[in-house]
């Protein structure tokens, strides 16, 4: 009985904590006015997710896959990715997908790449099934065989 208890009450802590995570995704989603602090947060979104992917090579190479360095580096991409997710589902809701002739280019191809790095969950596969004909015609070719070089170098 008291262990149902317990993750009755874990289980709560866990929703109200992710709740309030979203909140505070929109907030910050809700002070972008420009197209420019649009690009602006998506480049950020971008760099963090190369940033951390790059460290995670480069703990690879110097101490290998079963190092706890490189295991930390994978726990932290992985739930980077799920705050990225997060993120860009809340900013296509608001805003829908960033166009090249308002955003940077790096900012255009931000929701295709996050999308790209969880395409296991359920969420993912919903703005996948969205967005696809939009992003399709938003990115260019260039953009998109970039996306796919970095990733492949990654």
């Amino acid at each position: 009985m008291l262990l149902n208890k317990i993750l009755i009450f874990i289980f709560f802590f866990l929703v109200s904590c992710k709740d309030k995570n979203l909140t505070n995704y929109q907030n910050e989603i809700d002070q972008l006015s420009t197209y420019k602090k649009q690009s602006e947060y998506l480049e950020r979104i971008y760099n963090l997710d190369q940033n951390i992917r790059e460290e995670g090579a480069n703990i690879l190479q110097k101490t290998g896959d079963r190092s706890i360095e490189y295991v930390n580096n994978r726990d932290s991409t992985m739930r980077l990715d799920e705050i990225n997710l997060a993120k860009i589902e809340a900013y296509l809701a608001k805003y829908g997908h960033p166009t090249s002739k308002s955003h940077t280019s790096v900012a255009t191809m931000t929701p295709w790449l996050i999308i790209h790095h969880n395409p296991s969950t359920e969420t993912s596969k919903n703005i996948s099934k969205r967005y696809t004909k939009h992003i399709k015609k938003v990115i260019s070719k260039v953009a998109l065989l970039h996306c796919i070089w970095v990733d492949i170098i990654a």
